[in-house]
């Protein structure tokens, strides 16, 4: 959350800025999956594991792939500026890689 408060463009979405409670996006987002997946199983259970496929995708890069450096993403560096160092670890990597080519 940290990092959308320092980012200029995520700062303004409700999560960020502090006019929606974590509690509240937690439980509705709860909800929703709940109902996405009880709907899914009950059209057809391949479309349940696809979809339960695709959710554990999305948790697996939301968690972890997110983080990894595959291109050099010159544009956020260009964007954030000074407040790369607030932002990602692999922004960092990278504005260091970028910088010194």
């Amino acid at each position: 959350m940290e990092k959308d408060r320092n980012h200029p463009k995520k700062c303004k979405r409700p999560l960020a800025s502090g006019k929606l409670k974590t509690s509240h996006a937690l439980l509705f987002s709860a909800a929703a999956v709940t109902a996405a997946f009880l709907l899914a199983y009950t059209v057809n259970t391949s479309l349940f594991l696809v979809s339960l496929s695709f959710f554990g995708l999305i948790l697996v890069y939301s968690l972890f792939l997110k983080e990894v450096t595959l291109v050099k993403r010159r544009h956020k560096l260009l964007l954030l500026e000074d407040r790369v160092k607030v932002h990602r670890k692999s922004l960092r990597a990278v504005q260091r890689i970028w910088w010194s080519a």
